[in-house]
């Protein structure tokens, strides 16, 4: 059975004010004792759907790219990645070099990922990031020149402080980079964060909400009209190049997720780790699950989220595949999809399928929100 294999390497140089995900500073001395514990899960959870070869494998972060290459050697060394479709890793251009890619690509990594998220040296700063935007091209370039023929970034926009004319400009040069897959996300003030405590206390100074729509829009135009395909929301991809593994949670692929605070899904049950990376070390080395919690995917809840994330998608929703009288009230959803549809979020088709339009993209967070308020 097809899935997909996700590693959470936790480790940074700093955190980003505006990061929430599972990170820590300071903890090189961690990373040899890390790697074993991922290698023991990997070996531990390798039973029933999960004991076939992983259709993909992705590292994630964190900052993957500062922890050795042979500690992500070691955690790997049972899995067969030459038999695995797609093999990403996540970078930063301020940690990337030459020989930690070189070993990557002969392991058998096929993919990476670089947080360029502009190229702009005062966004980079206001954004607390470590590189420049010379660091950032060479980056690509280094990647480019080791041997990666399959190159994505990261984008940012809504950044205190950015303008049109700025990100048009990364936009553009991004364009000329001629990596193959790009992803634009905007900015998002998250509890626990630096960016959510300064724009409580009315310190931080983002763009129009009006602007920031419209950044959106031009980034849709410009990645469009520069060869590449808008296969989700937030990710655009030359033909060929879309990003399977992240297909993958789309289209409800199981995946089993290794790490401090990864989450796995079997199909039926989504369990999580916990997230402290000294505790997860700990039970790992102790023989103790990692395991910090689980929920039951039930049918109902199936069906919601396959609608919310489908309509995510380029191809839309085809509403016969999902929606059941004995689920969900057809009526009242295609009532709340006939209000979208006047006000000019979204469109149906001749074939039976629901898709957000490009002004639904816009808001596509409330848009869901309030298409799943009643339905559950």
């Amino acid at each position: 059975m097809k899935y997909g294999l996700y590693i959470h390497l936790p480790f940074c140089r700093r955190k980003c004010p505006y990061c929430s995900f599972m990170s820590i500073t300071h903890a090189e001395a961690m990373m040899e004792s890390y790697a074993d514990a991922v290698f023991t899960e990997i070996n531990l959870r390798s039973t029933g759907i999960f004991s076939d070869i992983p259709q993909t494998l992705y590292i994630g972060g964190g900052t993957p790219s500062m922890v050795p290459a042979r500690c992500i050697e070691r955690m790997l060394r049972d899995v067969p990645l030459r038999d695995t479709a797609e093999c990403s890793v996540e970078a930063n251009p301020d940690s990337l070099s030459e020989m930690w890619l070189e070993r990557l690509l002969r392991i058998g990594i096929n993919r990476i990922s670089i947080g360029i998220q502009s190229l702009d040296d005062a966004i980079l700063s206001q954004l607390g990031r470590l590189h420049n935007v010379r660091r950032a091209v060479a980056s690509v370039a280094m990647a480019r020149r080791t041997g990666f023929s399959n190159l994505s970034v990261d984008l940012m926009f809504g950044v205190p402080g950015q303008t049109m004319h700025v990100w048009e400009d990364t936009l553009k040069r991004i364009c000329e980079l001629e990596v193959e897959h790009v992803s634009c996300y905007s900015l998002s003030m998250e509890e626990d964060t630096r960016f959510y405590t300064l724009a409580l206390e009315d310190k931080l100074s983002l763009p129009d909400p009006a602007e920031t729509s419209d950044m959106y829009l031009l980034a849709t135009d410009t990645l469009t009209s520069n060869g590449f395909s808008q296969y989700e929301i937030s990710n655009f991809a030359r033909p060929g190049f879309e990003c399977i593994h992240n297909q993958g949670y789309w289209n409800f692929t199981p995946y089993l997720g290794a790490g401090a605070s990864a989450h796995s899904f079997d199909g039926d049950i989504r369990r999580w780790n916990v997230s402290d990376p000294a505790e997860y070390v700990e039970r790992c080395a102790s023989g103790i699950d990692p395991v910090q919690g689980f929920e039951v995917i039930d049918s109902r809840k199936r069906v919601l989220e396959q609608l919310m994330l489908s309509l995510r998608v380029g191809g839309g929703l085809k509403v016969s595949d999902v929606i059941s009288d004995t689920l969900i009230d057809r009526h009242a959803f295609n009532e709340k999809v006939d209000m979208m549809v006047k006000s000019g979020f979204m469109e149906r088709d001749c074939g039976g399928n629901v898709r957000l339009t490009v002004s639904g993209k816009v808001i596509a967070d409330e848009i869901l929100s309030e298409i799943a308020a009643d339905l559950y």
